[in-house]
């Protein structure tokens, strides 16, 4: 019967086809804005509770930690009740678990509906195990490898304590795996018996987040999907970078990842093999010319700055997307990295001021996380 309508649509002529197509993306649309149209006002709530560029800039000018703690309190950040204390640690881990709520909050409000936003929870926990992966490769204190973690629904603060309190890569992966994790089987394979190399570890994070960010059906939101492109694009841009600096025999064209809204394979493979730093950042801007972070790539040839930089771009980026298609999920996105940037920079007052770092410096270092 089914395929009875379809042959009397199709006899019926293209423009009765196009005009059943159109109804049926409608119809979609109309699915979607009522999906997420609760999310998507208790959010506008949210984020009036970022802190503004005036309040951190207030902050930034706070004689010591104590005066840092109480700008904190009164911007609604529960410093004296969450921790004991105004070490720099003790705030660090008290900013940390504000967005961790935040994010919890975002989870819970979204109900059945989590697991469409699940790419953005399992973004933020790629990032944490690079951050744990990496301490560990380093030796660093256990305690240590927690600065600057965000707790997500699916790595709460606990689960990421017990990660950082693992003794190798291997057993944190097996832990991960037990949990079910979609990171730790991938990362047990890259692991292996061999002494594993931190490039390729990474990659294996970014690439199991990648795929799963692309899987047929992720998501009919096309913001969400925008994220996707571009997050990928910013793994490439990163990788580009790290074989033109530290160069490596690996073969090039298996570092790439698929699925980016910009940067091709061929012209990865063109700025990982440039010969240079500088080289290989002009072959990234050609590459990324048709979009906004091209500039970005001309203005910040440092590793160091140049994640924060795309950061800051990404949520000027969703921020235009969310006034053009404000019942999309371009607003969540919007929030969620505001939220990213504002522990960035809350974390970058608590150690400045905790080692006494002049305060215009301070000024002049903090961005705001917009409006």
């Amino acid at each position: 019967m089914a395929g009875g309508s379809a042959q009397n649509l199709t006899e019926m002529g293209p423009g009765v086809v196009d005009r059943v197509a159109l109804l049926q993306v409608t119809k979609e649309r109309v699915e979607q804005m009522a999906g997420w149209s609760d999310v998507i006002a208790r959010v506008a709530g949210l984020k009036t509770r970022l802190l503004s560029a005036d309040q951190l800039r207030a902050m930034a000018r706070s004689r010591d930690l104590a005066g840092l703690a109480d700008g904190l309190e009164q911007a609604g950040f529960p410093v004296r009740v969450t921790v004991m204390g105004t070490s720099p640690a003790a705030l660090d881990l008290a900013v940390r678990r504000q967005a961790g709520t935040a994010f919890r909050v975002l989870g819970r409000w979204c109900g059945s509906r989590a697991d469409e936003l699940a790419v953005i929870f399992e973004d933020e926990d790629r990032r944490s195990l690079r951050i744990l992966l990496r301490g560990l490769f380093q030796g660093v204190a256990p305690v240590t490898r927690l600065s600057g973690l965000i707790p997500t629904p699916s790595l709460p603060e606990r689960a990421l304590e017990e990660l950082a309190a693992q003794q190798n890569a291997r057993d944190l992966a097996g832990l991960l795996t037990i949990w079910g994790s979609p990171f730790g089987e991938p990362l047990l394979q890259e692991l292996g018996p061999a002494q594993p190399d931190l490039f390729r570890v990474e990659l294996q994070l970014d690439r199991t987040w990648a795929t799963r960010a692309q899987r047929a059906g992720v998501s009919r939101d096309r913001a969400m999907r925008d994220f996707a492109r571009t997050s990928i694009d910013f793994i490439n841009v990163r990788s580009a970078l790290l074989l033109a600096l530290q160069g490596t025999d690996v073969d090039v064209d298996d570092m790439f990842l698929s699925g980016g809204g910009h940067l091709r394979a061929n012209q990865f493979r063109l700025a990982a093999l440039a010969g240079g730093v500088e080289a290989t950042l002009e072959m990234l801007v050609r590459g990324m010319a048709a979009s906004s972070f091209a500039d970005v790539l001309r203005m910040h040839g440092d590793l160091s700055t140049l994640e924060e930089a795309l950061l800051v771009e990404h949520i000027s980026h969703f921020g235009r997307l969310a006034r053009r298609e404000p019942t999309s999920l371009a607003p969540v996105l919007t929030y969620v990295l505001r939220l990213r940037k504002q522990v960035i920079d809350l974390r970058r007052l608590i150690w400045g001021i905790a080692l006494d770092v002049p305060r215009p410096t301070l000024l002049r270092d903090v961005v705001g996380v917009g409006s």
